[in-house]
Parts: C-alpha cells; structure tokens; sequence
C-alpha cells in the first residue's frame, strides 16, 4: 500500500508517462499502416481479351424431367443419366439382371451400349482369382448377347500373341473380352498390364475385318475406359502413344461409342462451304463429372457459327469453310478422354488430381482447318484459375507444343482456344490455392500489445542506464534485460508484420492474373513465394522461442538461488546463460527452415498469415508440420520446467510464513502475492491457456480461453513493467523528478536576475537586495532568517 501522498503522486505521474508513451506509440502504428495500405500498388488487370457475357433467352418452361433428369435449353431438352432415356428420361436404358443356366452364370443389370461383368468370379487357384469370368453385351434394343467365358489361366501378354496372329472375328471376340475383363479392376493394374493391354487394343482397332462387330469394338474401347482409370504412376513418356495414334484412325470408321472414360464419335464433312463440325460433351451430372454416357455426347455436322454452350463440359469446333471435293467424301473423327494419363508430359508437372479431358479432331486430308475449343473452367472452393495455355500434342517431341494454337479468350465459365490444324487438343490450367487471410489485428491485440511495448521499452532503459554499474553486471539484470528484449521485439514484429498483407491485396482483386501470351505451363499449382512473410515468420519463431528460453534460464536461475542456494554463481555463468537465451533458439529456428524451406516455403509457414505451418493440403492438422515439433514441442518442454519451478518457489514462500508471528504473517500476503504474480508473469505460465485451446472443443469455452489467452499474452510485457518497474521507488523517484522539470517554467523578464532575502527582525521589516548579472533570465530567490 502507498505510505504517503508524495509517492502516490509519483505512481499517478508515472502511468500518465506512460499512457502518453502509448498514445505515441498507437498512432505510429495506425499511420504506418495507413501508408503502407496506401503504397501498394493495384495489381494490373488481365490483359486477354474478354469477351461479353452469354446472351440471355427467354425459354418457355423447362420439361418435367425424371429419374434425376436435368432439362437444358440448348439443345432444348431433358439430359438423362446413363440408366434412363426418352425425351422426359422416364424410359429404362438397361438390360435386366440375368441368368444362364447352361454356363452356370449370372449377371447384374446392363446399361446400353456397355459391357457387363459376371458375378462369378475365377476360382482361387487360376492367375487370374477373384476377376469376372464372364462378360456379355447389352444392345440398344435392351437385349443382351451371348455370354463370352474368359480362360482364367491366359495372361495379357498371351492374349497379346493370340491376336497378333491375324485371328478370326470369334478369337477377336473372345482376346477382347478377355482383356476387358483381366483390365476390369484397373486400380491393381501395373505398367506391364497397362503395355500389353494397350498392345492387344491396336491389334484389335488396327484390323478392320474385326472392327464391324459391335460387340468386338465396344469391349476394346471398354479396355480403354479401364486403362484411363489405373495409377498415374504406372504410366511413363511413348507407352500408349501408339494407342492414342490408333484411336485417332479408328474415329473415322463411323463407330459412335461412349464408356465412363473415353468416349470415339465421328460424322460426314458436308460439301457446303459454310458449314462446320460441333463436338459437344454436356455435362450430366454437376458433382460428378468423370462419367462419359451416350446423351451427353453430341456432334452437329451442319455449324454455321460457334456458340458456347452453357450446359457444355468441353466443345470442338472444325470449321470447314472453304474445303474442296476432296472432302466430299471425308469423315472427322473425334475421340475424347477423361484425364491425360496417356499423355505423359515432361514439361508440365501436375501436383493435384485434376482431371484434364482431352479432346482430339481427325480429318485425313491436307486442308488446314481453324479449329476452335472451349472448356469449362475448373475453379472450385480450394483451388482459382491462375492461368491456362492452349496446347496439342506433339508426337515428335512426345509433349505439349503451343505451334498454332492461341488464347482468344475468357468467357464466364469457360476458357477459348483457337488453332490452325486438327490433333488431339488440351487447355492446361495452373491454379492457386484458396487462402482465408487473417482479419486485421483485433484491437485487444493491438492495445495489448502497444501497451507491452511501451512497458517493455521502459522496462529495458531503466535497468539498463538507472541501475548502478555494479548491479547492472549482474546476471538478474542481465536475464531480465533480454527476457524484455526478445519479448519487445516479437512484440514489435508481431504488431506490423504478422499479417500477410501483400497476399491479402492480391486476392482482394478477383480477375486472375491471365497471360496474354501462349506458353505451356511448368505445373497446374503456382505457388509464388513470399520472402518478406518468410522472413517474418522465422523472425517470430526465433524471437519468441528466444522469449521463452529466457524465461527457463530465469527460472534456472530461482532455482539456484532459492532452492539450492548458490552464494557464488558458477563460471562464465552470463555467457552460459546467453547460449541458452539465444543461441538455443537460433538453432532450431536454423535447423526446420533448412528442413522446410528449400522444398516449399509454405512447408515452413502459412499463406493466410506470417507464422509456422500447421495444415497440409487438405487443411487438416499435420504433424510433420513445424509448428508441432518446432515450436510447441520445445515451449512445451520449457514451461514444465518453468511450472516445476514456481510450484516450488511458492510452496518455499508459504513455507516460510508458518514460523512467522500471525500479524506479521497477514501483513505480508499482499507482497507474498504480488511476488508470486510476478514469478508466473516473469515465467510465461500463461501460456499454459494456449496448449488448452488446443484441446477444448466447445466453442463457447474455447472463445473464453481465445480472449484470456490474447489478453494476458499480448499484455505480458506490461505486467512486466508494473511488477518490476513501476513498484521501484528509484524508478518513481525519477518519473517525479522528470515532472518536476518539465513543469517548472521559466519567467524571462530582462537579463537582470534578482535574489529576494528575507530577513526577520524585530519590526518585522524586509529586506531586498539587489545582483545584476548577464543572463537571459530572471530568477527570485527568497529566504528568511531569524536574528
């Protein structure tokens, strides 16, 4: 309790200092701010043309589609999934489940068009256990054919012989769907398979003695299907390049068929030298779009003009304007792939499983033709579009070229490509992640904070210029000096550099950052990197672990002097304090950015603010991410050590209070408190808050421990100041004299300078006497004296 009203004077002027110190150091802030906002410059808009929106029709009332039909206006209509047709989808499209009897197997329901796999299965002990035995054709008209019975025993790379050997229209029948069975669980296949598979269909398509048979092509082109949907890593660079060039040639033998992942249509160039070819793929199901069926599929010979369909996955346009008799009788082919897993490119990287649909146009002639592609653009909640390129496939590089193609432009939803020949077409896309940046700073963090500066600031220049020289050398002064030290400088940091700003204004700006020029992307993910926010992050990882390793060298040094009761500090003990204080955590901070850093600086922090990464791809909690081993793991550490020694610090003070007369021992439980406050403050245990939330799932308790853990860690550096500094009596002494200066004005009258004597004498008479000097001031002086 304050003793006087002279010292409780002093207090009030010392937190008026610093309150003012606050205020100074507040607005710093808000005009720093301010002038940072204003500097960064807007980011320019994209250059590529943009074309208007999609007019707007007025359509009559949509149809009543059912069985989870979608109606679209364009071609006006109900679009069906792939078990149901007719013009309101209200008519079946598969085949019954089945039976045979005479082959003793049974299979399920069939859609159209498709092949269909036995329950049977090959018995346990033949090569191929486990895979369908049987597979049968289910017609257009619903009707299903003869059952073909595979040899569980014959491996691809027999079938593979089998067919190379000029074979019947029954043995072709019977090596097809043999491999479309042995392929029927692709997610098992290996490289081997995948080449040997490959192999059979060429021999198959190649030979068009075989190619008339419907049931022949639809299990070929199944195995295709199949062979889309293996491991992307058991593909390599010219392993089904020879596949794809034979797809290309049998597109044009006017064979129209749709499975899952392929889907081959072709149709007659007209002779009209106004006219184009229109591939479109609709898209049938909004949340899934890996599934190729029969109405999705369209292709229009007589095109005037290309429109963008809105209900459209990817469209081709070949416009033959302008083609000669030599194309009266020609065909256009087009063949269209789920993903580009047969494409293997060098050039371009891909990091997430997009799914990148290429389309090929087909034409055996020497015209060039202007083609032109749209496809839907692929932005979702996680991922914008950053860029894109207009690419085919050139075989004699065996990678993406961009030789004729151009960008022309971005239309709401879709991107537009334009090319000056036929070949199999792609868009790359590259794309940037999602990030939910950090608000700005609540003002609890910015007042705490604030205020912990000041404190701090305080803090560090009177132990280090009010201490006597001797006690200034000692290493309490010394551990308490840099504690505030590397608290004040986090602190510093924290305030002005925590928040990504420069990646917060770049998504503020919605339109992308689209490239004018046509180049093939190095990857579908761009991550650009952030130094700046970088180097933030490690300096907040440095000097908050610097923080908290201080604390555990004051703690270390409690425990000597308290506890263990050292009389003479060991040697080179302020050198040794000092490599724990800051050169322990120079080490960690050293060895996770080599260990994150060159791979991927997100490895090492996160995009949505300055500071150590915690999530992976998929935003969930990873513990190969630094925060864990990096920062929790070694504070964690340090404040079980810290908790171990105040709980005995304490239990040592009450301790000492049971020998104490009863009145002594009540008077002292004020400073017994405000001591132990100061131990817990000095040793972080608050911190303990933070390892809680962690845990605490209810909302309502983790938002109470959010704002107790930001209040009492962003004012650590004040509660510092009011238990250390501003319960000095030498520091309140200072503060009042520092008043005392400042508000003892001078009275500049002329250069005389009086002094005014008083002097008691028996009339009570006063006198003056009169000095003159030189100086700019005047001053009075009055005394008196008893005679």
């Amino acid at each position: 309790m304050l003793q006087n009203r002279s010292q409780f004077t002093s207090l009030f002027k010392g937190l008026l200092c610093f309150f003012g110190a606050f205020l100074l150091t507040l607005l710093t802030w808000l005009l720093i701010s301010n002038v940072y906002k204003a500097s960064v410059p807007e980011p320019p808009s994209p250059t590529l043309s943009t074309s208007s929106p999609l007019p707007q029709t007025t359509e009559e009332p949509p149809l009543d589609c059912q069985n989870g039909g979608s109606y679209i206006p364009q071609p006006k209509g109900c679009l069906c999934p792939d078990r149901w047709r007719g013009p309101l989808c209200n008519e079946s499209n598969v085949c019954n489940p089945k039976q045979f009897p005479d082959e003793n197997i049974s299979f399920p329901s069939i859609i159209a068009g498709t092949n269909g796999n036995s329950f049977d299965v090959c018995p346990s002990d033949t090569y191929h256990a486990g895979l369908p035995r049987a597979t049968v054709f289910c017609a257009e008209d619903l009707t299903l054919s003869k059952p073909v019975i595979m040899d569980c025993g014959k491996t691809l790379e027999v079938l593979l012989e089998e067919i190379q050997s000029a074979p019947s229209e029954e043995k072709a029948l019977e090596v097809a769907c043999s491999t479309q069975l042995i392929t029927s669980q692709p997610e098992n296949l290996e490289k081997r398979n995948i080449e040997s598979a490959a192999g059979i269909v060429v021999q198959i398509l190649s030979n068009s003695q075989v190619t008339n048979n419907t049931e022949v092509t639809n299990a070929a082109i199944t195995t295709v299907s199949q062979l889309l949907e293996a491991p992307a890593n058991q593909f390599e660079r010219g392993l089904t390049e020879s596949l794809t060039k034979q797809m290309e040639a049998f597109s044009l033998e006017g064979t129209n068929i749709a499975q899952k992942s392929v889907a081959v249509q072709s149709a007659a160039l007209l002779t009209e030298a106004s006219t184009g070819v229109l591939f479109t793929a609709l898209i049938v199901d909004e949340y899934n779009k890996t599934t190729f069926v029969n109405s999705s599929i369209n292709v229009d010979n007589n095109v005037t003009k290309f429109t963008v369909n809105p209900n459209a996955e990817i469209q081709l346009f070949v416009n033959a304007t302008g083609s000669t008799n030599e194309t009266s009788l020609a065909r256009i082919g087009f063949v269209l792939y789920q993903n580009d897993k047969f494409f293997k490119s060098e050039r371009f990287k891909s990091k997430q499983d997009f799914s990148r649909k290429i389309i090929s146009g087909n034409i055996p002639s020497t015209n060039s033709y202007n083609v032109e592609l749209a496809i839907r653009r692929q932005d979702n909640s996680r991922f914008s579009l950053h860029d894109f390129a207009c690419v085919f496939w050139n075989y004699s590089q065996g990678d993406w070229d961009t030789r004729g193609c151009e960008k022309v432009s971005v239309d709401d939803g879709f991107l537009r490509c334009i090319c000056n020949h036929t070949t199999n077409f792609a868009v790359l896309m590259s794309f940037k992640q999602n990030y939910t940046y950090a608000k700005p700073l609540e003002i609890v963090s910015v007042a705490g904070c604030s205020l912990s500066i000041v404190g701090l600031t305080i803090t560090i220049i009177f132990q280090v210029i009010n201490k006597p020289k001797k006690t200034r050398r000692s290493s309490a002064v010394w551990t308490l000096v840099s504690l505030c030290s590397a608290m004040l400088a986090f602190n510093v940091i924290f305030i002005f550099g925590v928040e990504n700003k420069e990646g917060a204004n770049k998504k503020s700006h919605s339109e992308e950052n689209i490239s004018q020029e046509n180049t093939v992307l190095d990857s579908d993910i761009v991550k650009n990197r952030n130094d700046l926010c970088t180097a933030v992050t490690a300096l907040l990882h440095y000097f908050l672990l610097a923080t908290f390793a201080w604390t555990a060298v004051i703690a270390g040094e409690m425990y000597m002097k308290f506890i263990r009761i050292f009389t003479v500090s060991p040697r080179h003990f302020k050198l040794i304090q000092s490599a724990i204080g800051w050169g322990v955590p120079a080490v960690i901070v050293a060895v996770t950015f080599g260990a994150t850093y060159p791979f991927d600086d997100l490895r090492y922090r996160q995009e949505e603010f300055c500071w150590l990464a915690a999530l992976n791809e998929d935003r969930k909690f990873d513990v190969n991410r630094p925060l864990l081993w990096a920062f929790l793991l070694p504070i964690g550490l340090i404040l079980i050590f810290n908790i171990i020694i105040f709980m005995s610090i304490s239990i040592l003070v009450i301790c000492t209070d049971k020998n104490k007369p009863q009145s002594t021992r009540n008077v002292s439980y004020i400073k017994k408190a405000v001591s132990t406050l100061s131990v817990a403050m000095t040793l972080g245990i608050t911190w303990v808050i933070g390892y809680l939330l962690l845990i605490e799932t209810d909302p309502t308790t983790a938002t109470i421990f959010s704002f107790v853990f930001c209040l009492l860690n962003a004012t650590q550096g004040l509660q510092i100041f009011l238990l250390y500094t501003l319960k000095s009596q030498v520091f309140l002494k200072q503060v009042t004299m520092l008043f005392n200066k400042l508000s003892a004005p001078g009275i500049y009258i002329h250069s005389d300078k009086y002094h005014m004597i008083k002097h008691r004498v028996k009339a009570t008479n006063e006198r003056y006497k009169l000095h003159e000097t030189t100086t700019d001031s005047t001053e009075f002086t009055l005394s008196t004296t008893a005679r």
